[in-house]
């Protein structure tokens, strides 16, 4: 894995966990108030890189998207110390490849097989709805890109994810009209999990909601809060 920190000078950080085949470029422009990001991309090699800045932090919240849950699924089970205060999984599922709570073996298979920048392309589409706009994606090479599904596969045989986890995530976005990996396969996969939310978006989600959904922009609401201190006593009311 890599990884791309923008700063802020917060002392909060929002780790977003990348969907395969997109780089940082997809995700700066949704920095939250209060917090510094961090992309987490590259899925050619699963092991997540040391990272000594997240010591810094005193709060991070984690938003993982399509491919990316998979791999922070495992990575969030790995690191119980650090001040992780927020997790959302969004069209995603801890079983990547699985016929039936992720994208079916078969279909994994071909895909893999027969991947090409037409295919890649394709792909990109799907992603989307009809009518959105087809942001612009940073070049990756097509080799590349076929090792990155092939080490997320053997992640999902080598080290299958257990049912018994899915509530390291507080919280799961499920899209309806999800192109890429089958709305019952999310849905089988998150079954019973408290707090899911099914949407009629497409697998790309509103990505300014989902940063909204992830955390707290705890300075303004502290801010917010000393202004009406004063005058607390005599308006509220029960």
């Amino acid at each position: 894995m890599r990884y791309e920190v923008i700063q802020t000078g917060a002392g909060r950080l929002m780790i977003v966990f990348a969907g395969w085949s997109t780089r940082p470029s997809l995700y700066r422009g949704y920095i939250r108030s209060g917090f510094d990001l961090m992309v987490v991309y590259d899925y050619s090699d699963v092991e997540f890189p040391d990272v000594d800045c997240l010591k810094e932090y005193r709060e991070i919240c984690v938003v993982a998207w399509s491919f990316g849950v998979a791999v922070a699924h495992r990575w969030l089970l790995s690191c119980p110390d650090l001040p992780i205060t927020r997790t959302l999984a969004v069209n995603g599922t801890p079983w990547p490849v699985d016929d039936r709570r992720g994208i079916p073996c078969r279909v994994f298979g071909l895909t893999l097989r027969t991947l090409s920048e037409r295919s890649v392309g394709e792909f990109r589409k799907r992603m989307f709805a009809v009518s959105d706009p087809m942001p612009d994606f940073d070049p990756v090479g097509v080799e590349h890109l076929r090792g990155e599904l092939e080490s997320i596969s053997r992640m999902s045989v080598n080290d299958p994810a257990r049912e018994d986890d899915i509530c390291v995530w507080d919280k799961v976005i499920v899209s309806k009209s999800d192109r890429i990996i089958p709305f019952a396969g999310q849905m089988e996969a998150w079954h019973g999990h408290p707090d899911m939310t099914v949407t009629g978006g497409a697998h790309f989600p509103d990505w300014t909601q989902v940063m909204a959904m992830a955390s707290v922009d705890k300075d303004s609401v502290e801010r917010n809060f000393s202004h009406g201190a004063p005058t607390y006593d005599g308006a509220a009311t029960v």
